[in-house]
């Protein structure tokens, strides 16, 4: 993956999926996943067992995830 990328986060748990541009800062998948919990937290929405959330990265979305919304952070 490089820095500018497009990529989503999607999960079976998640209601929507999830869109991003990758940044410099961005060096694993948990600062990913610690960008998207803060996105959670500033829109008021608690996240206290984020961390069980399985979340999956891709360029692409799976056929199964296609009709969810996608919300871009």
């Amino acid at each position: 993956m490089k820095v500018g990328e497009k990529i989503y986060l999607y999960g079976n748990q998640l209601s929507q999926n999830f869109e991003t541009t990758l940044k410099e800062t961005d060096t694993c998948l948990a600062i990913i996943c610690e960008r998207l919990k803060s996105y959670f937290q500033n829109k008021g929405i608690d996240t206290p067992h984020f961390h069980i959330l399985d979340v999956s990265v891709s360029d692409r979305l799976p056929k199964k995830h296609l009709k969810k919304e996608i919300v871009k952070f």
